[in-house]
């Protein structure tokens, strides 16, 4: 009986200490997934407040990029009034050309044809 008692306390006492064995191993597991879990959590908040930098440059640089091209926009207006006015100027001296040069050809014949007169009137008082 002793034997058997032995035995019995052997199986009994095996028997405790694998439940104590996998008790401690799951709190172990436990504990390792507690703190995955928290460090996880601090990765989380760490990339939201990467992710919360990284928009408010965003926005910070595309509200530049506007305010840049809207002044270029208001320089290429501006441009482009220069050009009109220039285009304007050029044509308004382009038709004062074409005047002078017609009031220059009237003025070339009207002093041609007088030249030709006064010609004409000494060979009429010889």
């Amino acid at each position: 009986m002793n034997e058997t008692m032995l035995g019995q306390i052997i199986l009994f006492l095996t028997t405790i200490s694998g439940f104590a064995y996998q008790i401690y191993k799951e709190n172990r597991k436990r504990r390792w997934e507690v703190e995955d879990r928290a460090a996880l959590a601090v990765k989380v908040e760490e990339v939201k407040q990467n992710a919360a930098v990284a928009h408010d440059e965003l926005v910070h640089k595309i509200e530049e990029n506007t305010s840049i091209s809207a002044n270029a926009f208001n320089v290429a207006n501006h441009v482009n009034e220069k050009i009109a006015k220039l285009t304007r100027l050029f044509t308004e001296v382009q038709d004062d050309a074409k005047d002078v040069a017609q009031v220059s050809k009237d003025v070339r014949a009207d002093v041609g044809a007088r030249l030709d007169k006064l010609e004409e009137k000494p060979k009429a008082n010889e």
